[in-house]
């Protein structure tokens, strides 16, 4: 698959950018009932890319620090390690986002 998020986009969801996070937030419903689920941090960090791309950073980042906050409650330290790197290049203002 190609390196370009765009192009993984266009690949994964040949309708849009619109069908993808539309997917995504339906899939965030289905898993915010699972209280601190992996798969909830993953959905979240998922819409917090969809979110930085489409320019809504205040958003992107609030997500990434609930995914991140997942991550270090089960220990997951590679992902835990991935999102606190994403929300220091990301949100250098406020890392607590």
């Amino acid at each position: 698959m190609p390196g370009d998020l765009n192009q993984q986009k266009q690949i994964l969801f040949p309708a849009g950018r619109d069908d993808f996070e539309r997917g995504l937030r339906r899939a965030l419903e289905i898993t915010e009932g699972l209280a601190d689920h992996p798969t909830l941090a993953v959905s979240y960090s998922n819409l917090a890319l969809v979110e930085q791309d489409l320019g809504n950073l205040s958003a992107a980042c609030r997500l990434m620090r609930k995914a991140s906050d997942i991550y270090l409650s089960r220990d997951d330290h590679r992902m835990s390690k991935a999102a606190a790197d994403w929300l220091q290049q990301n949100c250098p203002a406020d890392p607590q986002t």
